[in-house]
């Protein structure tokens, strides 16, 4: 395609340093054509990005991700196993098994699906691996090892709480049709479900806790469930969830949150004057509207060039 880079006004990529970089990414060369251009970090990818942070900061996170990719590869590579697996899950329960999935870092939603299948077949889980522990398959009892836990189990329902939120978020930011004002309220009700979760438990944690008696959960045994990796558990849970939200504040900062509604003010069609019939804009508002932006153009340039400068850096 035969077009000019002084007609580029735009980029949009997933923050990668090749397009990004400051002065050696493409963005930074469509620049160097067009002063007023603007390289934009996707805020779908940032978003996911801010979970990967969160993730990243808690050793208990990391290490659940590790073990449910695990067992993920333990039935991924035998056809017998999930066929026992398949038979203990209908003998549990009416519901059929849900595949087991594995947490990719470049799928965003990954992580989600994979606790949502982990927390549905457990009890299954549990008891075809200890079958073939019994039978001194040093790999299955190494795994049960890790999903029998007090902490592995109610990490499991706390993230079938947490997730939904990003997940949410994340799928909102995908949308054709989203637009600058709806970036901070969503961001905003994201930061008070974290907020809310982190100090009181999520439906799915109270469910595990009202299942759990007496050493066992749905009639599978449950170890290291002292009082102490009990506590461990909750300091671990609201570590996690405060990373969250202090990486979502950091990759969505309020300034930027301001700014990004001034452009909504002035970019967004629906928030153009209006007749009082709702028909358009009649010749005198319009005058007045192109006033405003005349009045405002510095401002304008200004907003571009700091938003510029943000999505570089974050």
């Amino acid at each position: 395609m035969d077009i000019a880079l002084s007609r580029v006004i735009g980029l949009g990529s997933d923050g990668a340093s090749v397009m990004m970089g400051r002065y050696g990414g493409v963005g930074a060369l469509f620049k160097q054509a067009n002063l007023f251009s603007i390289q934009v970090h996707c805020v779908a990818h940032r978003a996911a990005l801010a979970a990967l942070d969160a993730e990243k900061a808690v050793e208990n996170i990391r290490a659940y991700k590790n073990t449910i990719s695990s067992v993920y590869s333990f039935y991924r590579h035998s056809a017998t196993r999930t066929a026992r697996l398949r038979q203990l899950t209908a003998a549990l329960s009416d519901e059929d098994m849900v595949s087991l999935k594995q947490p990719c870092a470049v799928r965003w939603l990954s992580l989600h699906r994979a606790v949502e299948a982990m927390k549905h077949n457990w009890a299954a889980v549990a008891m075809e691996i200890n079958e073939e522990a019994v039978g001194r398959n040093t790999q299955s009892q190494g795994l049960l090892g890790q999903i029998q836990t007090y902490s592995f189990i109610a990490l499991t329902h706390a993230l079938a709480d947490l997730l939904p939120v990003m997940t949410k978020l994340n799928l909102v930011f995908q949308k054709d049709n989203v637009n600058l004002s709806s970036i901070r309220p969503i961001v905003q009700a994201s930061v008070s479900a974290f907020t809310h979760l982190r100090d009181v438990p999520g439906p799915e944690e109270e469910t595990f806790q009202a299942g759990y008696k007496d050493g066992t959960y749905k009639d599978v045994k449950v170890t290291n469930s002292s009082d102490r990796s009990i506590q461990a558990f909750i300091k671990a849970r609201e570590r996690y969830v405060q990373h969250l939200i202090d990486a979502l504040l950091d990759r969505f900062p309020e300034d930027c949150m301001d700014l990004l509604h001034c452009l909504d003010a002035l970019l967004n069609p629906s928030r153009y004057p209006q007749t009082h019939s709702g028909e358009g804009v009649d010749s005198g508002i319009h005058c007045r509207f192109n006033i405003y932006l005349l009045s405002y153009k510095s401002t304008f340039i200004f907003l571009l060039n700091y938003l510029n400068d943000f999505f570089n850096v974050y």
